[in-house]
């Protein structure tokens, strides 16, 4: 789950680490009151769980209470969203981009660390420094030592930005997140500031952590698509490409999208349907038709038809029948209506079965997942 900036600055605090004065508004009076109260130069931004704020004109600066109202009504109309923070502008004399999270396809906690922060600078691979972390001995002092002096952080500001590092780690394992971003963290005269923050907790650790579920970002988020396909077994991560992909494993379904982005394609969104597939177990290792697991997987493709333009599945599994699955799949895009290129992989139980199930259908199923792959950024070329 993605957490919004109040959210995230709060966990911050807990673990603490310090951000400027803010107060949460949800309406043009109470923007107002907050700026009084804060009094002298102020940023109001709106609230979404999500990045790119600044560049939607989420995030606007104002030097007096007075124009607090308006900027309230140009963020939260810009984000679509009905929440802000009002927060004392500060002005640093340094700022860094500041990441400690788990990369993908990685099996162990990362830090990151730039001399220049801002919107966009986890792009700019050439400016961040990095420095991976054993997790059975956690994080230690050299490790902040070393990534700083790759940075080239000056002297000056080491010792406040280790104890950020050394804190953050720290709330990255209490809180199961699987990042915890600062961008930028502010600096000046031995004090670090969390000036924006960025916070993603891992929704499978969320049975530890009942005090999630209290959290304002846990609230909006269950009435969100990503909750509702929860709920029927299928974790959603939307991306911004045309090409959908449903797997199992959020691993592997992870590493196809990053494999259909270095091909030259762009992935939409993945599903990983494996919560969907275990629930239906039984009647697939019976040979059945997976009726729970078709249901959920088109009531999933219904939601986002008009996000795709290719859908590609990969079914591989060492246990779950994958001739089961495909039938379900085969449902599941009747009953959504899909009309677009469809690319199919199977591998693993039952496989030969599999791959007939969809022959029969009119499908030639890849003989690898490369092959697939490279049929599906194909099919989004085509279709331009």
């Amino acid at each position: 789950m993605w957490l919004d900036e109040h959210d995230s600055k709060r966990m911050l605090a807990r673990a603490g680490i310090e951000s400027p004065s803010g107060m949460l508004v949800k309406s043009r009076s109470q923007a107002r009151a907050a700026a009084t109260r804060l009094g002298g130069p102020a940023y109001v931004k709106g609230l979404i769980s999500g990045k790119g704020r600044s560049a939607k004109g989420g995030i606007v600066r104002i030097a007096r209470a007075a124009e607090a109202p308006d900027a309230f009504q140009a963020v939260t109309v810009a984000l679509n969203t009905r929440e802000a923070r009002v927060e004392a502008a500060v002005r640093p004399d340094l700022e860094c981009y500041v990441a400690i999270g788990v990369l993908p396809g990685d099996d162990r906690a990362s830090i990151m660390l730039a001399t220049s922060g801002g919107s966009g600078v986890e792009e700019r691979e050439t400016d961040v420094s990095s420095i991976g972390i054993d997790p059975a001995a956690g994080i230690q002092r050299f490790h902040c030592r070393t990534v700083m002096q790759a940075a080239g952080v000056p002297r000056e500001h080491r010792n406040a930005l280790e104890e950020t590092l050394l804190r953050a780690y720290g709330l990255l394992k209490s809180a199961d997140a699987t990042l915890v971003e600062i961008n930028p963290l502010g600096l000046t005269r031995g004090n670090a500031v969390a000036l924006d923050a960025h916070v993603i907790l891992d929704d499978y650790a969320f049975f530890r952590h009942t005090e999630h579920a209290t959290l304002r970002s846990s609230r909006r988020d269950a009435t969100s698509l990503s909750a509702r396909l929860r709920a029927d077994g299928i974790e959603f991560v939307p991306l911004s490409g045309r090409i959908g992909i449903v797997g199992l494993g959020a691993g592997l379904t992870m590493h196809i999208a990053d494999w259909i982005s270095a091909s030259g394609g762009s992935p939409a969104f993945f599903f990983d349907a494996t919560a969907a597939a275990v629930r239906d177990w039984r009647r697939m290792f019976e040979g059945h038709m997976p009726e729970d697991f078709a249901a959920a997987l088109t009531r999933g493709l219904l939601a986002v038809n008009d996000r795709m333009d290719v859908l590609m599945v990969n079914f591989t599994s060492g246990g779950t029948p994958v001739d089961a699955l495909a039938k379900g799949l085969l449902v599941a895009v009747g009953e959504s209506r899909w009309r677009g290129p469809l690319i199919t992989h199977v591998a693993g139980n039952r496989q030969q079965q599999a791959d007939a199930v969809l022959r029969a259908a009119g499908l030639s199923p890849a003989g690898t997942l490369g092959e697939a792959v490279r049929a599906a950024v194909k099919a989004q070329r085509s279709l331009g």
